[in-house]
């Protein structure tokens, strides 16, 4: 039998496997892709590869969040703490963070924040928790609402009360407690045997607030977390600065850590520095602050 050798190309095998043509861009102006490899062996190996370098930069760009901290807030809360101190959260770059002190007497009851047209105050009672020591604290908040809702607390609880018979409700997929038009938080513990402890209180259409009670010395200390809805006639130690507007920072051109604060129609300097727990913040001293403000 004689055998006839097959050849390695035929007709038939061309007509299989033709050469590729360049795909044309119906959109652009004839311009082509790129020809596609001649290889149709393209292993599973190198797709995987191929896909997981694309995957892994399209994760980079949409994981790319913009920041939602305050760029005129140096952190945290405006606020009451202490032995005191006192915090207001900038809110643009002309009305920056301001910190500064306001030393009462053991008994006397500070209004931190009094707005007429929300019906919302809160008062501060100051004490002397060691006779030996300098530290002059808050010994309770109260917080009292529009509709006659009072939270009192202190260093060895918290009570509330209300002008009206109210039977309190809890949400158990909220974990709130409503009492009147006032919404409570679960409390929460930090910081071991030494530390603190605090709960927020919401007023719907009027505020956050936050009051933290501290194991060291049972003093109380105060936060306002949104003061989106404080008026313009706000007052009290904290409530005069939180409006918009309310002040405005002007720094020297000179001398970066030095600046001039306008206030109430009268101007006074700052300086940029570290104030108790918040950095970088623009300072007023306790005696510059009795001249600007008027707490009678």
């Amino acid at each position: 039998m004689t055998t006839v050798p097959i050849p390695t190309t035929t007709p038939l095998f061309e007509t299989v496997q033709p050469t590729p043509k360049p795909t044309k861009n119906p959109y652009g102006g004839g311009a082509t892709t790129k020809k596609p490899k001649t290889k149709t062996t393209t292993t599973t190996k190198k797709n995987k590869t191929k896909y997981t370098t694309t995957t892994k930069k399209n994760k980079t760009k949409t994981t790319t969040r913009p920041s939602t901290s305050n760029p005129y807030g140096g952190g945290g809360n405006s606020g009451a703490y202490g032995d005191p101190h006192f915090h207001i959260v900038g809110i643009s770059a002309t009305q920056p963070d301001l910190c500064f002190d306001y030393t009462g007497q053991p008994g006397a009851k500070i209004t931190l924040l009094e707005d007429k047209t929300t019906g919302i105050s809160a008062v501060g009672e100051l004490f002397k928790p060691d006779e030996e020591e300098k530290g002059i604290y808050f010994k309770s908040i109260t917080l009292t609402s529009a509709h006659s809702t009072v939270l009192t607390v202190s260093g060895e609880g918290w009570t509330v009360d209300a002008a009206y018979d109210i039977e309190p409700q809890y949400d158990w997929e909220t974990e709130t407690l409503k009492y009147g038009d006032m919404r409570f938080g679960s409390s929460q513990k930090h910081g071991g045997a030494k530390g603190s402890k605090r709960m927020d209180v919401t007023i719907p259409g009027v505020g956050t607030y936050q009051i933290q009670v501290s194991d060291a010395h049972k003093n109380v200390n105060f936060k306002v977390l949104d003061t989106s809805s404080v008026s313009a006639g706000a007052t009290g130690i904290l409530g005069r600065f939180l409006p918009v507007g309310a002040y405005e920072v002007r720094p020297d051109l000179s001398d970066v850590s030095t600046g001039f604060l306008v206030f109430n129609g009268k101007m006074t300097e700052v300086n940029y520095k570290r104030h108790a727990w918040n950095k970088n913040c623009w300072t007023l001293s306790e005696a510059d602050f009795l001249e600007m403000v008027d707490l009678a």
